[in-house]
């Protein structure tokens, strides 16, 4: 599948289940409001539910843990749920991954590619139910390159 047909597919995913998420939250509409990460990570509310994606690395390359939270923000087993993390890196590319269960209470993929990732939608699903939670990163900065400039003195020079 072309990646920007995967990206496409994403965006569709995202934008359809937080319309419906959005209207089952129990938040008021346009209400800010903290999230409490038990795990340390980032906290996305999913209608009644929330999704927490803690990332860290290890020797292999970019752990993503996720968490699927109750309202009260407590985390649910897993048991019987599977997931799904799209990914989208700075350099325009992308990948549907399957996320693995990992004990009773959490999901992780580990990313070992070299492309920074920007963007990443989690899709967690179990019978009729579904969380999915949309997670962003700044790009990092462009490395400039240096200029090379032939000056009329006949000396290269870089800037």
């Amino acid at each position: 599948m072309k990646k920007q047909t995967v990206v496409a597919i994403a965006v569709a995913l995202f934008t359809a289940m937080s319309f419906s998420a959005n209207a089952q939250h129990d938040h008021k509409t346009g209400e800010t409001h903290q999230h409490g990460a038990p795990h340390g990570g980032q906290v996305v509310s999913s209608g009644k539910y929330h999704v927490e994606l803690v990332r860290s690395k290890d020797k292999l390359g970019e752990v993503f843990t996720i968490y699927l939270l109750d309202e009260a923000e407590k985390v649910i087993t897993n048991k019987g749920k599977t997931g799904v993390l799209f990914i989208q890196t700075a350099d325009a590319n992308s990948s549907q991954e399957t996320l693995a269960p990992a004990g009773d209470d959490k999901f992780t993929f580990t990313y070992k590619g070299k492309g920074a990732i920007i963007n990443a939608i989690v899709s967690i699903k179990w019978g009729d139910e579904n969380a999915t939670a949309k997670f962003q990163w700044n790009a990092p900065p462009k490395q400039k390159q240096p200029e090379e400039h032939n000056h009329n003195d006949g000396h290269n020079h870089q800037h």
